[in-house]
């Protein structure tokens, strides 16, 4: 996969390009007479093999995007998107393409890093749609200027700080790794003479789901403050404004800012562990009225 002309993602279990059609009906005495085109989305998806680069290109949008259209980011030119086949040695080229899924991150020294991704493009808006390159085109495959380092491809152990809690906050470990997703939540623009022109990202969601290998009932109890003078009241955030989860291993960081205990499970059975899945959510926060950073993520 290339995306920006600069950016390769090399996937594992193939790539799926989907067209996907937004139709309307034609209603009439004698029942409908057919569908209509009301937009249409080239979406192509993947996941990347888990190299430690290119973050930005995966994880495009921040708090300076909020409100914006993502195609054309910050007026900049349209972005290829191009799929190379091995094969047959084609390469499918779309004009105009943007980021609609980031990638999940598995955190764990039994999986690769990375999860499914999603890249929607669309049509040409500088061109009619009866140009024969409005939509892609199919050629012959070029040449990739980009060599997969396959160094960049490891399974570590990561551990885990909350804010500046203490024990066992400072120091967590998950018995199945850290689950992290960074959602775009994203609006579609519609018009009528090109279906969608845009979508603009309304907000961005991080989320952290472990199973605490280390830390006490108890003290997963006082994070979730459910009762006594922390309880969280009807109406309260969850979050708390600069507590950071920060989960690292000796080459990559990622840490969601702003974040708190959302849910948790027990189970009472024998044979099974006591713990389900911790859920951790986050909140806006802003500094002297401009908006914090929702997460940053480091490779080194």
């Amino acid at each position: 996969m290339e995306l920006d002309s600069a950016v390769y993602f090399f996937n594992g279990g193939g790539v799926t390009d989907a067209l996907n059609r937004e139709t309307n009906p034609t209603p009439s005495e004698f029942g409908d007479l057919g569908k209509t085109l009301k937009s249409q989305r080239q979406v192509i998806s993947f996941t990347p093999v888990g190299e430690r680069k290119n973050f930005a290109k995966m994880f495009p949008y921040g708090k300076a995007n909020l409100g914006r259209r993502i195609f054309n980011l910050g007026g900049a030119a349209s972005k290829t998107v191009k799929i190379h086949t091995w094969e047959d040695q084609m390469t499918i080229t779309y004009p105009r393409g943007a980021v609609t899924k980031a990638p999940s991150l598995s955190l764990s020294p039994n999986k690769t890093i990375l999860g499914a991704m999603e890249i929607t493009c669309m049509g040409d808006t500088t061109k009619l749609p009866t140009a024969t390159d409005f939509w892609k085109t199919v050629a012959g495959s070029d040449t990739w200027p980009v060599v997969f380092d396959e160094t960049l491809v490891s399974k570590e152990i990561f551990h885990a700080a909350l804010g500046a809690l203490s024990a066992p906050f400072n120091a967590m470990s998950a018995l199945f790794g850290f689950d992290v997703e960074i959602q775009y939540m994203l609006k579609p623009l519609p018009d009528d003479e090109v279906g969608i022109a845009d979508y603009v990202l309304e907000s961005i969601v991080p989320t952290c789901k472990f199973i605490p290998a280390n830390v006490p009932i108890a003290d997963i109890e006082t994070l979730l403050k459910l009762q006594g003078t922390t309880a969280v009241k009807i109406g309260q955030l969850l979050a708390t404004k600069g507590q950071d989860m920060v989960i690292a291993s000796d080459s990559l960081s990622v840490t969601l800012h702003d974040m708190g205990a959302d849910s948790f499970a027990w189970v009472y059975k024998t044979g099974e562990h006591r713990y389900k899945e911790l859920t951790l959510c986050n909140r806006i926060s802003y500094t002297t009225g401009a908006v914090d950073d929702f997460f940053t993520i480091v490779a080194t």
